[in-house]
């Protein structure tokens, strides 16, 4: 019982020690984390249509703040590397990452200059994605058909849908 006291008369003292002083105290607090967003393919980093007209890859996104994609087509299309007349093939690509409500289908065509496709303001962090890129045609005449898709990932600067 008299231990009960003592410590209850230096709680009291305590306070009433501090509210004499009157003193404060100022305590920032910061830290920093950079950005960050990747897209890594799962399954390779090429898709032959030699005898098929659509093909699936999927892949996976790391990103810590709403994302941004640029897609871009080299060619414009599936183009016959052993032609003299100029034959493309053109396909689209759907881009779908469910998680983040991001769904696109773009044209061959219209990614041959760069498109920008801005995620919802849902942050990623870790989620998985497919592209899947459909011939508008068969490829009928002989030879090596060749195009490049460039997709880069970045924060996005608007963190809404475009």
């Amino acid at each position: 019982m008299n231990m009960s006291r003592s410590v209850l008369v230096m709680t009291t003292l305590f306070l009433s020690s501090g509210l004499v002083m009157g003193s404060s105290l100022t305590l920032s607090l910061t830290g920093h984390i950079k950005n960050y967003c990747e897209i890594n393919f799962n399954d390779g980093k090429s898709l032959d249509f030699s005898n098929e007209i659509q093909k699936s890859l999927p892949f996976d996104i790391q990103c810590n703040q709403p994302l941004s994609m640029s897609v871009y087509s080299r060619k414009g299309g599936l183009e016959n590397q052993q032609s003299n007349v100029r034959q493309v093939v053109a396909y689209e690509v759907d881009i779908d990452i469910e998680t983040i409500g991001l769904k696109s289908r773009l044209h061959s065509q219209d990614i041959a200059s760069p498109i920008v496709i801005d995620s919802s303001s849902v942050i990623p962090f870790d989620t998985v994605g497919v592209m899947r890129v459909t011939l508008k045609e068969n490829l009928l005449y002989a030879g090596y058909y060749e195009d490049v898709i460039e997709i880069d990932v970045f924060p996005s600067i608007h963190g809404s849908s475009k």
